[in-house]
């Protein structure tokens, strides 16, 4: 209804599609994870932790992963290894001499606030060509009135120079400087508020009073791992060049849990694992957290980023 009402539908050139697909909060993802993995008696989360070196065991074919925290040097062997640092992932492969193909782009997408709108709009996307003028354009609402826009433009979503291959000595793909000074710290003020302008302004050309939105925080926004060469595709890949290595490239947050019961299979194929784990089994830790618990948190992470807690609110409460 509220599409009906507010877009401008001279501009649609396509049939409309209407689907049924649940929204990821990230804050409150990684609410539940962290939740999660603090109460875990079976594993030990590292921060602030670089893996210097990785190589295999002779003798026992284990791995043995050198480590640096702060100051303090730690080996660490282990009988599988799993690859799941982001785009970051071809540094692991170099370090093993493995050297898959890939890409990785630098991406935002950005806050705006768009006060006194009812709360049940739907996630919209316009299509359009990739990387033109007439890009894809996406809206997702939050609570009270905020949306993230993105818009595959190289005015809004995507930056010139910022989609990267990997070399034919090195698994690793290399962002300008310039764009991991973006992932590793902050943007200049100035680029945030002219790019979050653009975004407005291209959702406002197919929903013309969502002019009137302001930018709502900072932009989100990180380098996106592609596997493979093809920049158009979005999948998850779970690749084994090694019986004791499996390689976890997850482009969407919703391909995780098939991607980690993809390695589960492959632990049982080995004899890494006795049995066939039951999958209820594997999401029963997140079965006692309480929704207080989980928003506490998420609004806890939002906060220490400078986002507004309603991007770690439900949308409609009183949906269990």
């Amino acid at each position: 209804v509220a599409f009906a009402k507010n877009v401008d539908l001279s501009q649609l050139k396509f049939p409309l599609y209407l689907v049924q697909e649940y929204g990821i909060s990230v804050f409150r993802l990684a609410a539940i994870t962290s939740l999660t993995l603090e109460k875990s008696n079976n594993c030990q989360l590292l921060t602030n932790t670089q893996v210097t070196s990785v190589t295999q065991s002779q003798t026992n074919q284990k791995w043995i992963i050198d480590t640096r925290r702060l100051e303090n040097k730690q080996t660490y062997e282990v009988d599988y290894l799993i690859n799941a640092c982001g785009f970051r992932t071809g540094s692991i492969d170099d370090m093993l001499g493995l050297l898959p193909k890939r890409m990785v782009e630098f991406k935002a997408a950005y806050v705006s606030h768009w006060p006194n709108q009812e709360n049940n709009w739907p996630e919209i996307i316009f299509y359009g060509t990739r990387g033109t003028k007439n890009g894809m354009t996406q809206l997702t609402p939050y609570p009270n009135g905020y949306f993230q826009i993105h818009a595959m433009t190289p005015e809004v979503t995507l930056f010139e120079g910022g989609l990267v291959s990997s070399k034919l000595d090195s698994a690793q793909p290399l962002l300008p400087s310039k764009f991991l000074a973006k992932v590793n710290h902050q943007w200049a003020p100035q680029i945030v508020n002219n790019r979050t302008t653009k975004a407005i302004d291209k959702v406002a050309g197919f929903i013309p009073s969502f002019g009137n939105a302001t930018k709502g925080g900072p932009p989100m926004y990180g380098a996106q791992q592609i596997p493979g060469v093809d920049s158009t595709l979005r999948v998850a890949d779970v690749s084994f060049q090694h019986e004791r290595y499996a390689r976890c490239e997850i482009v969407k947050a919703s391909s995780a849990l098939p991607a980690a019961n993809t390695i589960i299979d492959k632990l049982i194929d080995i004899g890494m694992l006795p049995d066939k784990l039951a999958v209820d089994n594997t999401h029963s830790a997140t079965y006692n957290l309480t929704e207080a618990e989980i928003s506490n948190r998420a609004e806890k992470l939002a906060t220490e980023r400078n986002f507004p807690i309603d991007l770690a609110s439900r949308i409609n409460p009183s949906i269990t």
